[in-house]
């Protein structure tokens, strides 16, 4: 069962027309194609910088085709998608979420109430638990999306990306470790998410095993009321990522050499770079960033804080932390990272 806080939004639209899309697709071609279609849908999806479909403009989208085409997806797959999008944002046009199909004409296209919604998905609660979290925080501008099975919010993490998901703990329908690594999987629209995990007082230690693994935080559930405006406070002030690909050559101390890697995520305060070599936590690396349409490169001094994890992230590489910048090279990145997270 599905439903919404008291105040309707971009959330709710775009599951609407997703929905009457996906009815579509089965009507037109059968059940056994849906899947495969709307797999190539989201595979789009996740390559835009931002992986919102309805805050995507023409260039985006057209920079994630390509970005698909050099994957080894099929011109046929890609003229797929520019069918199935056109259709859907037809849709999205029609019930008001876009300004324009962005697909059929070059207008910037942009969701009524701004790509910038923040969105909380909360798992296994009660509707009137719902309603009222969604009057508890409409101080805060966020919008309640109540999902009551693990499975069915698993999904929705796919195609849609939440600020923040809160789930009842044990989760209905589906093992909490299973909720977890479906949220931070490599399909998931929510794998940079804030996770809260509310559990009552006997679970408390078992959900509190999970922080590190893919949960974020841990509240009690009879204090959910009054912790979960500081929860998310403390979760919304963690630096935001931006995804996106972008050239970054490093300097590799014990090689003495530079090295032209590629960034997976980027954030006010690091990055995330694939890199196959391993580098030990606490060196310090000189980076250089091509940002796209730029000819000089913003220069950053860095520190490895960690590997990535091959249980839980398939990249293989290193998260950096920025300690200086070369001169007016911060202003540059922070106008760029900014342009990322709110379009």
């Amino acid at each position: 069962m599905r439903y919404h806080g008291t105040v309707p939004g971009s959330v709710r639209s775009f599951f609407s027309v997703l929905g009457r899309f996906r009815a579509g697709v089965e009507e037109r071609l059968g059940k056994g194609d849906t899947e495969t279609d709307m797999e190539l849908m989201r595979a789009l999806v996740q390559r835009l910088p931002h992986n919102n479909l309805c805050a995507a403009t023409r260039a985006e989208i057209q920079a994630a085709g390509q970005t698909m085409l050099k994957e080894g997806y099929s011109r046929e797959d890609m003229g797929k998608v520019q069918s199935f999008l056109a259709a859907f944002f037809d849709q999205a046009v029609a019930a008001g979420l876009v300004e324009s199909n962005v697909i059929r004409s070059k207008a910037p296209s942009r969701p009524v109430g701004g790509a910038e919604t923040k969105a909380i998905l909360v798992v296994g609660f009660t509707p009137e638990w719902v309603a009222r979290l969604g009057k508890f925080l409409a101080r805060d501008d966020m919008e309640i999306f109540g999902e009551h099975s693990g499975t069915a919010a698993a999904e929705l993490a796919n195609w849609y990306p939440f600020r923040i998901v809160l789930s009842r703990f044990p989760v209905p329908g589906l093992e909490a470790a299973e909720l977890l690594a479906g949220l931070r999987g490599v399909r998931s629209m929510c794998r940079h998410c804030g996770i809260i995990l509310a559990a009552e007082a006997a679970d408390l230690p078992t959900a509190r095993a999970l922080v590190g693994q893919g949960a974020n935080l841990v509240i009690p559930f009879d204090a959910v009321a009054a912790q979960l405006h500081d929860a998310i406070a403390v979760l919304e002030g963690v630096s935001r990522r931006a995804e996106v690909r972008i050239p970054v050559r490093v300097f590799m101390p014990d090689l003495k050499a530079w090295h032209m890697l590629q960034s997976v995520n980027l954030s006010e305060t690091g990055l995330l770079v694939r890199c196959p070599k391993a580098i030990a936590k606490g060196v310090e690396l000189d980076v250089e960033l091509s940002l796209p349409g730029e000819s000089l490169p913003i220069r950053v001094r860095g520190e490895v804080v960690r590997a990535t994890s091959p249980r839980r992230e398939t990249v293989r590489g290193i998260a950096v932390r920025f300690l200086s910048f070369h001169q007016a090279d911060k202003y540059r990145y922070d106008t760029f990272l900014r342009r990322l997270v709110t379009h």
